[in-house]
Order: structure tokens, then sequence, then C-alpha cells
């Protein structure tokens, strides 16, 4: 059974998930704070990363058995992989096979969902929460890459029998559209009342007087 790390969900359906979220809209959002917000599919983009991660956590944590378990697929890619990646997976193996192998899955399908909840939670949402997206979003690149090399072996681009990169780059290309843009946070901040600073009534910010070179309020007759 395939975990995130051994390439869940498979190259082909995470390809067509980023094209999904980030298919340009005709008219772009002003408001999205994403680049995949701004996509065609919107707020609903957030659905599909929760529902990639959901289903990244679920097939993790199932127990390892059979062709496309961890220990499999490093096996496989030990026999493939060129010096510097091949002593890598006989490390791998050498401690896999002591036990490790489930006590892994449950760890990283922990973490599979924290990655799910933490950004589809934290988007849009208080000043507390919109530290979270940032820190899930890197702990998904941490995810996908230790995948990717340790376990995929770069996609084995490296043995010349590769017919893709593998799902760790397309899992890298999702968290960076979801990671927040620096504009959306910038209107947020600007939107804010300075700490300490009261609102003046009503009155008293019509009388303020124009700034040079600026018209002041018209006043009825």
């Amino acid at each position: 059974m395939s975990s995130v790390l051994t390439g869940y969900p498979g190259a082909a359906p995470l390809y067509a998930i980023a094209a999904a979220v980030l298919f340009p809209r005709r008219r772009p959002r002003e408001d999205a704070s994403t680049a995949a917000e701004a996509g065609v599919i919107g707020q609903w983009s957030r659905v599909a990363w929760l529902a990639l991660w959901i289903g990244a956590a679920f097939f993790t944590a199932l127990p390892q058995a059979g062709e496309g378990n961890l220990d499999f697929m490093v096996t496989i890619s030990e026999s493939e992989a060129p010096g510097p990646l091949r002593s890598l997976d006989a490390a791998e193996l050498s401690w896999l096979t002591v036990g490790h192998t489930a006590l892994v899955g449950i760890a990283v399908a922990v973490a599979c969902l924290a990655v799910g909840f933490g950004v589809f939670l934290g988007v849009g949402f208080g000043a507390f929460l919109a530290a979270l997206p940032r820190l899930f979003l890197s702990l998904s690149v941490l995810i996908a890459l230790t995948g990717w090399v340790a376990v995929q072996n770069l996609g084995g681009i490296l043995t010349g029998s590769a017919t893709d990169v593998g799902t760790g780059p397309v899992l890298i290309l999702l968290a960076l559209a979801f990671w927040p843009a620096a504009r959306a946070r910038t209107r947020r901040a600007s939107q804010q009342p300075a700490a300490g600073a009261p609102a003046l009534p009503a009155h008293r910010r019509e009388a303020q007087p124009a700034a040079p070179g600026r018209p002041g309020p018209l006043t009825p007759l």
C-alpha cells in the first residue's frame, strides 16, 4: 500500500490536482491571500488540500505490506540507485527492518493530518491562526523532500529509466501555491488600527484638515 513517502497519490493524480488548483481565473481575485485562492476554484482549493492530506494520512497509517510498502520501495530504490543514494537506502533498510516501519507510518500520518487541517483552518482567520499556514506548509515541504530523496531517490531520475520526477516536486509546488502572499499580509496589517490609538469619532474625522495638495471634504451649503 502506497504512503506519502513512497509516492501517494501517484504522479498523474497529483498533477491533476495541481493543475486544478493553479489554473488561472479569467479575472484574478483581488482579495485572494494565496496563489491557490486566486485560481479558478478559489476557496475550494483549501478543500482539495485538506482532502489530499487526509488521504495521505489514511494510507500512510495503514499496515505497510506487499508491493508499494516502505520496505519494498526502499529495497527497489537501493538496487537501482547510484553510490551515495545506495548507501543512504542501505542505512534506511537496516533501521526499518527492526520494527520501525509502523512507527514511521503513524508519525508521518499524524504530521499529514496536522498539515491538512493547519493550512485549511489557518488561512484567512485570526492573528494566531494566521501564523499556522507557514508553519505547516514548511512541514509539508519537509515531508515531501524526505520521501522524494530518502525513499524515491529523486524519483529515479539518476537511473535513466524514470518517466517522471515523482511526487516530491509537485507537493512542494502546491505548498508554495498556498503560501500566504506578502500583499495580503500587508493589506491585513494596514486595515488594523495601531495599538493604543483610539479611533476618532465621525465628526472629528470630518473636521480634520486636508493634506497639502488634496481638496478637503465638501461641506453642504
